[in-house]
């Protein structure tokens, strides 16, 4: 399996959901064929406990997150 991502480090996240999804096997005239060059893009977002990251907002630098 190819993987091309932005940055090295989400290569191993990648691959590890790649093995946990279900595909539906392409059939043509009643039989299963081979698919390749198979394209599925996979897009991770950054979360806190306060919510999602906005890539705009400044960082909260006056002490650590607590818990709700």
């Amino acid at each position: 399996m190819d993987v091309d991502c932005t940055h090295d480090g989400f290569d191993q996240s990648v691959r590890a959901a790649v093995y946990t999804l279900e595909y539906d096997q392409k059939i043509v005239d009643g039989k299963a064929v081979e698919q390749l060059d198979v394209v599925y893009p996979f897009e991770f977002e950054i979360v806190t406990l306060d919510g999602p990251v906005d890539d705009f907002a400044e960082p909260n630098l006056t002490g650590p997150i607590e818990a709700e």
